[in-house]
């Protein structure tokens, strides 16, 4: 008896539905014609994450513009960026810009996750708490 195949519809090629194919370590995947359900060809994954990566350095400096277009000092962090992972390292003079620090860089095209590492002067956080007790 013939296993049913799992296709996807020519328009679901998606960030999210990417991790499908590569969880199950295919490399290329059939393509199927919607009116006669006959394999017309095959698409390479290569081919898929293509449209979502961007080269390290673009998006190193797309951060690094962004950041000292917001007011963030430049000396005091260093960023890093490795297939869509950035590190954030160094120091910043308030607890209360490590957030928004983060916040900014997450929202860079071909992000896709922020490790942060970055450490503080002053903890005005702390401080502006204690009053509420």
């Amino acid at each position: 008896m013939p296993v049913p195949r799992k296709t996807r519809g020519r328009a679901s090629v998606s960030k999210e539905r990417l991790p499908y194919s590569g969880s199950l370590q295919h490399k290329q995947l059939p393509v199927i014609d919607a009116m006669t359900g006959k394999i017309v060809g095959t698409v390479h994954q290569g081919d898929l994450l293509k449209v979502f990566m961007r080269p390290p350095a673009d998006i190193r400096q797309e951060i690094v513009d962004d950041l000292a277009q917001r007011g963030f000092p430049a000396r005091g962090v260093t960023v890093g960026v490795e297939d869509g992972v950035v590190t954030l390292s160094g120091q910043v003079a308030l607890r209360s810009q490590v957030a928004p620090l983060v916040a900014a860089v997450a929202e860079a095209e071909g992000v896709e996750e922020v490790r942060e590492a970055v450490t503080f002067q002053d903890d005005d956080l702390a401080a502006a708490a204690l009053p509420c007790l």
